[in-house]
Parts: structure tokens; C-alpha cells; sequence
């Protein structure tokens, strides 16, 4: 990283940054990252910073190619959402190519079990899901930004603390002319009331249906008691109807 680029970039976004780039150089991997970057002017612009490693003609890391895009009028505009969010208690996530790392508010890392966390890898959030539910929601996932898709989808997730819980996943990508998926956003929900109270009226169905069985078995028996002492008495009726004729 050259200095002077460094001294630009925002005092508390300094560390965060300088760490992030480090950490994806040694693994040689690609980074995204967001920071605010100071213009010729002396504002502040927060700016998304992609980037993918290269190599020389022999195989050798020879540092990173990639973009610095202004994402501020975006970036404002989160703000605003995640405290409407907080007051809610809804989670909300970012994730910019190459979608390896999502960013979390703080609801959204609570209700995953990532409490503190500000990112979290798709792996991690996987990995909170229950294993009944896993499968399905990677392949959701997969598909929404593969196809640059909404996602909607309901699953459990074990929340360490708050323990198991119903979460509800909406997310929307935009996707460039060539259908690939430039951004991938969304908001989660803790639908557990929900599922408990449907799981309830769902049960409560079941027992009227049992006891509607019964009931009806019930009387069924019944007519058919019924039915059989008035057999002889209808005879002995008939019989003294016919003497009754005779006489």
C-alpha cells in the first residue's frame, strides 16, 4: 500500500482497511472491501474497493488488479435503512462481488449466532443453519446470485443465545446487462411466532379432525344399536296386525 494513497483514506477506516488487505494478499485471494476515501476537496466519499490477484508469466503473485467505484449515495442510503432496521429488529445484509462475504447489521449477526460480527462468510451462515434446513438454503442462495434472482425463503437457524428460531430471508439482486449479479441485498426476519402459532392451529386442526372422526364413528355404532331392537318389535307388531286381520 503506498502512504500517501493510505493517508486518504478515512482515520477510522484506516486499520479495518490496511488489515483486510493484508490478510487477502497472504492468502491470495480476491477482496472487497467499502471505506470512506478523502477527494481533492477534503470531503469524505465512501467508495466499494474490488480487486482480483494476478500472477507473471511463471505463476508468481505480481500484486492485484481491480476498481474503486463511489458507492456514497448507496452507502448513505444503508444508513438510514439499518437504523429504520434496528428500530425493527430486522436484519439486514450487503454483499459485492465476488459474494464470498456478506455484511451484517447487528440483528442480523445476533439472529445467527455471529453476535459482534460485522461480516461473515457464506460458510458461517450456513453453517447456523439447522442441518434439516442447510441443503435448501445454499442451493436458494446459489440460485439468487447465480441468476441474479429474488430470494425468499424460510428456515431454522440455531442462534446461539437466543437459541433455535424461524428466520425469513429476502433478498434481491441487481444484475448488469449481461445478467451477472452486481449486488446482493436483503433483510432477515425472525418469523418464530409465526411458525409456533401455524405449528399450533395446525395441531388444534388435527385434534378437531381426530375428534371429529370419533364423534362421527360414534354415532355410526349408535344407529346401528339403534336399528336392532326395533327389528324384533316390528315383527311382534306385524304379527298381531295379522291376527288382528285374521280374527
Amino acid at each position: 500500500l503506498g502512504r500517501g494513497w493510505l493517508e486518504n483514506v478515512h482515520p477510522e477506516d484506516r486499520q479495518r482497511t490496511v488489515e483486510a488487505y493484508i490478510a487477502a494478499a497472504t492468502a491470495r485471494v480476491p477482496f472487497a472491501l467499502d471505506f470512506r476515501l478523502r477527494r481533492h476537496d477534503g470531503v469524505y466519499r465512501w467508495v466499494l474497493d474490488t480487486g482480483q490477484p494476478r500472477v507473471d508469466e511463471q505463476g508468481r503473485p505480481n500484486g492485484y488488479v481491480g476498481t474503486v467505484i463511489d458507492v456514497h449515495e448507496r452507502k448513505t442510503l444503508q444508513k438510514r435503512f439499518e437504523r429504520v432496521a434496528q428500530a425493527g429488529s430486522i436484519g439486514v445484509w450487503y454483499a459485492d462481488p465476488p459474494f464470498d462475504r456478506f455484511r451484517l447489521n447487528r440483528e442480523m449477526a445476533a439472529q445467527f449466532g455471529l453476535d459482534g460480527q460485522e461480516h461473515a462468510s457464506v460458510a458461517q451462515l450456513a453453517a447456523a443453519v439447522d442441518p434439516a434446513d442447510r441443503g435448501h438454503f445454499e442451493v436458494r442462495l446459489r440460485h439468487a446470485l447465480q441468476h441474479g434472482s429474488t430470494l425468499d425463503i424460510e428456515f431454522r437457524a440455531e442462534a446461539g443465545a437466543l437459541g433455535a428460531r424461524w428466520l425469513r430471508a429476502v433478498g434481491w439482486c441487481d444484475a448488469g446487462e449481461d445478467g451477472q449479479a452486481l449486488r446482493f441485498d436483503g433483510v432477515t426476519f425472525d418469523v418464530s411466532r409465526h411458525k409456533h402459532a401455524e405449528q399450533e392451529l395446525r395441531h388444534l386442526a388435527d385434534e378437531l379432525a381426530a375428534k371429529n372422526r370419533q364423534q362421527s364413528e360414534f354415532l355410526s355404532t349408535l344407529a346401528h344399536e339403534l336399528r336392532n331392537p326395533l327389528a324384533p318389535i316390528r315383527a311382534g307388531v306385524d304379527l298381531m296386525q295379522a291376527q288382528l286381520g285374521a280374527s
